[in-house]
């Protein structure tokens, strides 16, 4: 476990060295909770950034997904809507809601430790619960976020792919909330 900074990231490697990312903890934590009974409604709240993979592993274990837009305040606000005690991004910010009401690193690598005792099995064992779906991220620099209708071509070209990819994928196509990023 590492401290990020602030402490509301969860930062944990396996006995590996291999750092895990929030997708891991999160399918790791929600699988447990389904299996347990503790995942409220039986869901778990990401954003849109987060792994389709994520998705495939909680269905399988009985559970669904529900997304927001990419920020702990929307993933709150998702949580709150759904009454889910446990959302998160897959940058590592991890909500558990039934022990804190905001993102908390060490709350999360405790449930983490928690899930490992509980199962007997090593980090390296408890990520292989996720299978993440292959995924490419991009960002181009702009000078204005101009609203992304209307761009020319651009709505064309996000449908065009979508097509392509049928239900095997996705396109997402949004700007950072921090930088000037499409």
């Amino acid at each position: 476990v590492a401290h990020d900074g602030d402490g509301d990231r969860c930062v944990v490697c396996d006995e590996l060295g291999q750092v895990l990312d929030g997708d891991e903890v999160l399918t790791i934590l929600a699988t447990h909770a389904l299996e347990r009974g503790t995942l409220a409604n039986r869901i778990l709240v990401t954003t849109v950034q987060s792994n389709l993979g994520v998705d495939a592993a909680i269905r399988a274990a009985g559970g669904r997904v529900t997304r927001t837009s990419v920020g702990d305040r929307y993933v709150i606000e998702g949580m709150l809507r759904e009454r889910a005690n446990l959302g998160g991004e897959s940058s590592g910010h991890i909500i558990c809601s039934d022990i804190s009401p905001t993102g908390d690193g060490l709350v999360a690598a405790l449930k983490i430790i928690e899930v490992m005792l509980a199962t007997g099995q090593t980090l390296s064992q408890l990520r292989q619960r996720l299978r993440k779906f292959p995924q490419l991220t991009a960002a181009l620099k702009v000078a204005e976020k101009k609203p992304l209708e209307t761009l020319p071509g651009l709505r064309a070209t996000i449908q065009a792919l979508e097509t392509e990819l049928g239900d095997r994928g996705r396109v997402l196509v949004r700007y950072s909330g921090t930088e000037a990023k499409l």
